[in-house]
């Protein structure tokens, strides 16, 4: 790719062959053919006004307006003839005009909408010396800054990410051992008193946390990979949701109303993810009850079940509704540490979308937050939905 000249290297044409004496020229015709065509104008009303008391009926006005010998009249004839001619060729002047000066400024829009859209690498050619040139050229400097830029935020974004993965599974292996030495602390707990308990309890839990979180951050550095996968199965949403709850001993926490009997083609253990992670912050920052309901529907011609999580809590700050997947975001900022990770509405969010589905964030009227998962079902079971 070949780099834009600078503007100090444009040569400019002197005189009035750029585009500022092209536009110059084309305002000079343009007023010496309005001039003609107001002088022609302004004779035909002065004739009319002079012969106007000479005229029968309104059928002979063009005629009055015209000298009453065939000389006179013949070259009157030729002036109006020339002044229409010449209103025609200012029209036709002014679109070549319009035409000549617009057309960079079209292909320079159309250049400006490629590159927005993602096309970097797009620039404009130019071979003349005028300002449009220097516009050119500009533009190219422009578009060659914004690639490199670009390009250096994404080598940058691609460490981080390898960085974060290689750094997570280089912790698997000293966490394993330690997650092997705090189950032992805690098969041992009862003979620990005061301080040394204290402390086992602290060990545990601060290694039980760290483990979550590295598994948190290898799952999302799937994500940015590309390398995560479905596998897919029919799966019945009640029991799913019951097991979820049973595993995690949320049974006696979560009210869970009636749900659809209904299977879906989903990956059961993301599945599984999305719902604990969902219940998991409504049981962290919510107040009970926190609720599970499920419904099915048809939307835009397709199957759908919705799953919302709510609870009775203080709800979210509308400031804080458009934040809540994003990665490691806290609602307050004084809170530097908390029990979560902060990695798992945003790993709720991309299992969502991976199986085409998603999740809406909001305060429900009753008070409190609700979450509501969307998943499409098989367009087998679709035409039984109601609308």
């Amino acid at each position: 790719m070949s780099q834009p000249l600078n503007r100090r290297h444009i040569p400019r044409r002197p005189g009035l062959r750029g585009m500022r004496g092209r536009l110059i020229l084309g305002f000079i015709s343009v007023a010496l053919l309005t001039s003609v065509a107001t002088v022609v104008l302004m004779y035909i009303v002065l004739a009319y006004l002079y012969r106007n008391d000479r005229l029968e009926s309104t059928s002979e006005m063009f005629y009055g307006l015209l000298p009453n010998d065939p000389t006179s009249r013949q070259i009157a004839y030729i002036v109006i003839g020339i002044s229409l001619g010449l209103l025609l060729l200012m029209v036709l002047l002014a679109q070549f005009a319009t035409r000549r000066v617009l057309r960079p400024v079209r292909k320079l829009a159309g250049v400006a909408s490629r590159l927005a859209a993602g096309d970097l690498r797009i620039r404009l050619t130019s071979t003349g010396q005028d300002e449009m040139t220097e516009l050119v050229y500009t533009f190219n400097e422009m578009a060659s800054a914004l690639q490199t830029k670009v390009a250096e935020l994404h080598r940058m974004h691609t460490m981080a990410q390898r960085f974060a993965s290689d750094v997570s599974h280089e912790l698997r292996t000293p966490l394993a051992a330690m997650v092997a030495v705090t189950d032992l602390l805690d098969e041992q707990a009862d003979r620990f008193d005061g301080d040394a308990a204290a402390a086992a309890r602290l060990i545990s839990r601060e290694t039980s946390n760290l483990n979550r979180l590295v598994a948190d951050l290898i799952e999302i550095s799937r994500f940015d990979a590309g390398s995560a996968a479905l596998s897919v199965d029919a799966v019945h949403l009640a029991e799913a949701v019951r097991n979820c709850l049973r595993v995690r001993g949320w049974t006696q926490q979560v009210v869970v109303e009636p749900l659809p009997d209904l299977r879906v083609q989903v990956d059961p253990r993301r599945l599984d993810v999305i719902i604990a992670n969902l219940v998991g912050n409504a049981l962290r920052h919510g107040a009970p009850p926190v609720t599970i309901r499920a419904w099915a529907h048809r939307w835009a011609g397709r199957g759908w079940v919705s799953v919302r999580v709510s609870d009775r809590g203080p709800g979210m700050p509308a400031e804080v509704l458009p934040h809540v997947f994003d990665r490691f975001y806290k609602a307050d900022t004084a809170r530097t540490r908390s029990e979560g990770s902060g990695l798992g509405l945003a790993i709720a969010w991309e299992n969502a979308r991976l199986h085409e589905g998603s999740i809406e964030a909001a305060n429900s009227p009753d008070g409190g937050a609700a979450f509501t998962l969307h998943l499409p079902v098989s367009p087998a079971s679709a035409p039984a939905l109601p609308d």
